[in-house]
């Protein structure tokens, strides 16, 4: 269909340039160009698919291997191999020699052979890019081998429909209970004796309670605590500690210091490593300032930095280069 319609196009354009232009020199260059701007613009319009080389099988069938850092981990009780040998095996027999794409934070595609020298590093399970570079491939078909613990399982149940594929999982682990703190926010700077928040979010797969505590320890000392019930398949939950810290133990002048919070989940699970996370917030008797360099002293700063002092209620120090 598109090589009539850019038939159709080349005749048009020929027939307009010999029968409505004005004859003179370069119309063949003209017409030629005039033609090319229309295929393009055809071509476009057709939106044609072009698969990826390599990444052809039998049926539109792609394999997709789960590179996540939980596939390190054992494939079950009993079972000498981790989840990523026995991912790694399956997927010699389904790709046939065949590339296949690697998903975690984002995909990438590796020849099957070359799988014996890859190890699984990516910090998360993200199914979803890899389904949409499939589709582009021209998928339609597709198998992946994971350990069930996909982050994004309810936006890729939601776009499955729009890209067309038919999506099989196949768990090459025991589904294992896991909770894990995928994210701490807090602000990099607070005030001794104010309150302050720090976001936690946490992750959960497999069976699990009804209900997670987190704990929030400076050292030895509990500062915070909080309980967030567990989210489903797919979701993550948010929960806020909140407390008031104090200065520094190594800074307890005005200037304060860095001072060390350990985030944790308060019970552990099968999977320790992602229970914990730290975070650095620099404590101070006084708030924060605003510095003012001036690389090119004159009347400005002199006016400038106690307008900012008395607008904003901060401490402002003022640095100027002076010339020797």
């Amino acid at each position: 269909m598109y090589g009539l319609a850019a038939a159709l196009a080349l005749a048009a354009v020929v027939y307009l340039y010999r029968s409505r232009e004005m004859p003179g020199r370069g119309r063949a260059l003209l017409a030629a160009l005039r033609f090319m701007a229309v295929a393009v613009l055809l071509l476009v319009l057709f939106d044609p698919t072009v698969p990826v080389p390599g990444m052809g099988a039998r049926g539109g069938t792609r394999v997709l291997l789960d590179g996540s850092l939980s596939m390190l981990l054992p494939a079950g009780p009993g079972r000498p191999q981790t989840r990523w040998q026995a991912a790694v095996a399956a997927a010699r027999e389904l790709a046939a020699g065949r590339r296949v794409f690697i998903f975690g934070e984002s995909p990438r595609a590796l020849a099957v052979d070359s799988l014996v020298a890859v190890h699984p590093d990516a910090a998360a399970s993200r199914l979803l890019p890899a389904l949409q570079a499939a589709a582009e491939g021209g998928a339609l078909r597709v198998v992946a081998l994971t350990d069930g613990e996909i982050e994004d399982s309810v936006e890729v149940a939601r776009a499955l429909p729009r890209l067309g594929l038919t999506l099989e999982v196949r768990p090459v682990a025991v589904p294992v209970a896991d909770r894990a703190l995928v994210e701490v926010a807090a602000p990099a700077w607070a005030q001794a004796g104010e309150p302050l928040e720090v976001r936690a979010t946490v992750l959960a797969t497999g069976a699990a309670e009804d209900s997670l505590v987190i704990v929030l320890r400076e050292g030895e000392v509990v500062r915070a605590r909080a309980r967030v019930a567990t989210p489903g398949p797919g979701r993550v939950a948010s929960a806020l500690l909140r407390f008031e810290p104090a200065a520094a133990e190594a800074a307890r002048d005005a200037n304060g210091g860095l001072v060390r919070y350990d985030v944790a989940l308060e019970t552990g699970d099968a999977i320790p490593d992602d229970d914990r996370r730290s975070i650095y917030v620099f404590v101070s008797e006084q708030p924060a300032g605003v510095t003012l360099v001036s690389l090119r002293p004159d009347w400005e700063p002199r006016f400038l930095q106690p307008a900012l002092e008395q607008s904003l209620g901060l401490p402002v120090r003022g640095y100027l280069r002076m010339p020797s």
